[in-house]
């Protein structure tokens, strides 16, 4: 099955190669904004450690990138709220979904920021595809953008909890490299 899923799809099994041999030469990975993981694990004599080290250097520069770019876009989009003095709030944010309360009468106006803010928060060579949906709760419809599939999750959200655990302050330092969870691991 797997030798049938590398024939399929030949740009993966090159991409992974590519990755590990990189890794072995340089030491680290890094995802497209340059965050690096170190992989000392590659080097140890347990063949179980090599193995979830090359796993781990194979997973970081996508599942990194794709943490960069969410974290780019909600900066952008609270930036582009706040410069349009929109009542809408930003609430929850869900690997690749942004979840927002917004007054109806702006529902058009925050889903085409949201969509471009997304789609442009990083330049690749194929295009980012954002879909939308909402539904409406009371006076505010709950927004629900997110890149690659158009899927509501309903969710009993407490407003006030999420308020207080997003904070937009850490992911602004952590993009300009100021501070890091882990510098061994992780280096801009």
């Amino acid at each position: 099955i797997i030798e049938t899923y590398f024939d399929t799809y030949p740009g993966i099994k090159r991409f992974m190669d590519e990755t590990l041999l990189s890794a072995r030469e340089k030491g680290y990975v890094e995802t497209l904004l340059g965050r690096r993981r170190y992989a000392d694990g590659l080097t140890s004599s347990n063949v179980n450690i090599i193995k979830a080290e090359e796993r781990a250097c194979i997973n970081m520069p996508i599942q990194g990138t794709a943490a960069e770019l969410i974290k780019i876009a909600m900066i952008n989009v609270d930036n582009k709220i706040k410069q349009s003095k929109l009542y809408s709030k930003m609430i929850l944010q869900i690997h690749d979904e942004l979840l927002f309360d917004v007054p109806k009468d702006e529902i058009e106006i925050l889903s085409s920021l949201v969509k471009k803010e997304m789609e442009n928060a990083i330049v690749l060579d194929i295009p980012l595809k954002v879909d939308f949906s909402w539904c409406w709760e009371c006076k505010f419809a709950r927004v629900t953008c997110l890149l690659k599939r158009g899927v509501y999750r309903q969710s009993g959200v407490v407003r006030t909890v999420i308020k207080e655990s997003l904070n937009l302050e850490r992911f602004k330092n952590q993009i300009k490299g100021e501070r890091t969870k882990n510098k061994r691991y992780y280096q801009s």
